[in-house]
Formats: structure tokens, C-alpha cells, sequence
């Protein structure tokens, strides 16, 4: 299945470039593909705020509007509510929906983590390679 999700973006890209009047919708699909490859199926709702990013950046205009109204909180109450109803009260899936910091406390959101007012980086090629061999 993984694999068949860097199939399709490849094949919206080549589609892209050979239809113009579709090229938006097919390069918008390709990243959404590309995207689904890398998403933790034991995780999912790990690749929410980094879905909505994706389709706040490159997005068309109506699913932009769309991410904007996303509602964190009710999400979490229906999840909790659904949870109940299939699994019952003392389910772990149920207890993980109602209360999710008592399971996973050092969890955060990377829109909402602390962010400094100004991010200045300067790439140094080739800089003390010898201590991060490890990145590929």
C-alpha cells in the first residue's frame, strides 16, 4: 500500500505537466499521495496538524477555507463519544480519547509550541560532519 501511494504522486506529476487545465488539482493530489506514504498508520491523528499545514500551503482555495474551520476540541469530543459507544467506558481507547495528556503528557502540537519571535538559519555545508554520520 505504501509504495502505491509514491506511485500515484509520480503518476499525478507526469498527468500534471500533460494536462494543464488540471495540473492545480493533480499537483495538489501528488503531495496529498506523497504525504499518505509517510503517515504512521499506528498514528494517525500524528499527521493531522502537519495534514492541515499541507493543505494551508499548497491547498485550493475552497479545502484552504475548509482547514480553517477544523475544531480541535469537538473532534476530540465525538472521538471520546464514539470511543465509549464501540468500546465501552473502560476501554483503553475510550480513557485515552477522554483524558489523551494522561497517556502521552509531553505531547505537543507543533503549531502550538512556543516559537521564537524570529527563526534565522544559516546552513554551513560540510559543517562538523564528523559527529552526525548518522544522518543519511
Amino acid at each position: 500500500m505504501l509504495r502505491s501511494f509514491l506511485s500515484r504522486a509520480a503518476r499525478a506529476r507526469v498527468l500534471a505537466e500533460r494536462r494543464p487545465e488540471a495540473r492545480e488539482a493533480l499537483r495538489f493530489y501528488a503531495e496529498i499521495a506523497a504525504f499518505q506514504h509517510e503517515v504512521d498508520p499506528g498514528a494517525p491523528l500524528a499527521s493531522l496538524s502537519p495534514l492541515v499545514a499541507l493543505v494551508f500551503a499548497l491547498g485550493p482555495d475552497p479545502l484552504r477555507a475548509a482547514a480553517r474551520e477544523i475544531d480541535e476540541e469537538r473532534c476530540r469530543t465525538k472521538a471520546f463519544e464514539i470511543s465509549r459507544r464501540l468500546f465501552g467506558e473502560d476501554h483503553l481507547v475510550t480513557q485515552i480519547a477522554a483524558d489523551t495528556a494522561r497517556f502521552f503528557p509531553n505531547l505537543v502540537y507543533p503549531d502550538a509550541a512556543w516559537q521564537p519571535p524570529e527563526l534565522d538559519l544559516e546552513f554551513v555545508e560540510g559543517f562538523d560532519r564528523g559527529s552526525a554520520s548518522y544522518i543519511a
